[in-house]
């Protein structure tokens, strides 16, 4: 990221889950110059990506799979197709979001 955007112009977006906040992480990230975005971890609805992972596991929903590997190509496949229409509907729905979660003090929505 750091060689694509620039040290400085990203950040990366990770819940508050237990590992995330572990010193070695903590420290691994600061050597590393990556600057993480602080949010609840009760409230997964700041992180963009979770809409996405919702929207694959709807598409998995009624899908049987006979081995792993089947599964992982399903996953594979169902991200490769995701159109960039339904990506910008995200972004453009994510200050809304941010409204919401800060109007219900960062409960889950």
């Amino acid at each position: 990221m750091n060689a694509t955007y620039g040290t400085g112009h990203w950040r990366l977006m990770q819940d508050n889950a237990t590992p995330h906040k572990a010193g070695v992480i903590k420290n691994w990230l600061k050597e590393n110059k990556i600057r993480a975005i602080d949010h609840p971890s009760y409230s997964p609805d700041l992180n963009p990506i979770e809409k996405v992972w919702n929207y694959i596991k709807q598409q998995l929903y009624h899908q049987p799979f006979s081995c792993l590997q089947e599964l992982e190509y399903c996953i594979k496949s169902i991200w490769q197709s995701i159109d960039l229409v339904y990506i910008n509907k995200l972004i453009d729905n994510h200050l809304k979001t941010l409204k919401l979660v800060y109007d219900f003090d960062g409960a889950y929505l």
